[in-house]
Order: C-alpha cells, then sequence, then structure tokens
C-alpha cells in the first residue's frame, strides 16, 4: 500500500469547512480541504476490504512528513487492522524537536505547527495518548515527532540523521 502526501496535515486534518487562499495576489485562490483524516480512513477501509483484514504483518512506515504521519497513526492503523495483524512502524525523519530556531524565523516553525493545528481541526487525528498529556489546546505538541513517539504503544523503529 502507498499513500501519497495528501493535504499537508499528516493526516490529521478534519476541518468542516474549506480553507480559503490567495492566488499570487488576486485573491481568487482554491480552497484547501483539510481532510486527511476522513482520507485515511477512506484509504484504510479500502485496503482491508480488499484482503489486509487477513494480513499476517503490516509495516506502517512513512519518510520526511511521513515520518510524522507514521508516529501520529500507527497504534490507529494497528487498530483498525486487528490484533491478528502484527503491526510495526518505520518511521524515516521527523523525531523533530520542538524548539526555537537558532536565527530568526517569521514565523517559527512552532508556530506554524501551532497554527496548522487549529487550521486543520487535527485534534481527533492525533495520537491519543500524547493528546491526553498534552490537552486539547497544547495537542499542536504531538505534531513534533519527539513529543509523540513516547506514547506510541506499537514497536516503532526511528530512522533519523
Amino acid at each position: 500500500m502507498f499513500a501519497p502526501y495528501c493535504d499537508g496535515s499528516s493526516w490529521t486534518g478534519d476541518a468542516e469547512a474549506p480553507v480559503p487562499t490567495a492566488a499570487n495576489g488576486t485573491g481568487q485562490g482554491r480552497p484547501i480541504y483539510y481532510r486527511g483524516r476522513r482520507l485515511l480512513d477512506a484509504l484504510l477501509d479500502s485496503v482491508l476490504a480488499a484482503g489486509l483484514r487477513g494480513a499476517r504483518q503490516l509495516l506502517w512506515a512513512g519518510c520526511s512528513a511521513g515520518g510524522l504521519t507514521t508516529y501520529l497513526h500507527a497504534d490507529y492503523v494497528a487498530s483498525r487492522v486487528g490484533a491478528g495483524t502484527r503491526t510495526l512502524a518505520l518511521a524515516d525523519a521527523m523525531f523533530s524537536l520542538q524548539h526555537e530556531p537558532a536565527t530568526p524565523l517569521s514565523p517559527t516553525f512552532p508556530q506554524q505547527m501551532q497554527h496548522g493545528y487549529a487550521a486543520w481541526n487535527a485534534t481527533g487525528g492525533i495520537d491519543a495518548g500524547c493528546l491526553a498529556e498534552y490537552g486539547r489546546a497544547d495537542g499542536w505538541r504531538c505534531l513534533f515527532g519527539a513529543n509523540v513517539a513516547p506514547h506510541v504503544k506499537t514497536p516503532l523503529f526511528v530512522l533519523n540523521s
């Protein structure tokens, strides 16, 4: 199974309304639909119906932004495929730390993640254990690999430089 990049929210988005965008200063940009979590559910429904339900093993993996997706959804995917399938997770990158940059940026990466968490309506797509630790208001902190990894119960291998 190959799952492409999606909507930029690491498959967490569940925004009811599309988010308007500007297009090259014209104000006529196409809206963005942050509905990655719905797409993840549809993808899982599809591959489970196609035979994944009977699999003995599953490797849930991703690289770059997909690495964050691996952390965020490993336990959820394992629960969806069921106890009869041994699920393993491989996160290739995105063991990111929540810190301010050495040089000033506007906005900083933590600020971008905080904004994204709200814009995407990502609460329902965040690892449940991490969300329980940080709470709904600070759930954006779970969009950092180093914060969410300790909560992943599925056997997890991290590959990061």
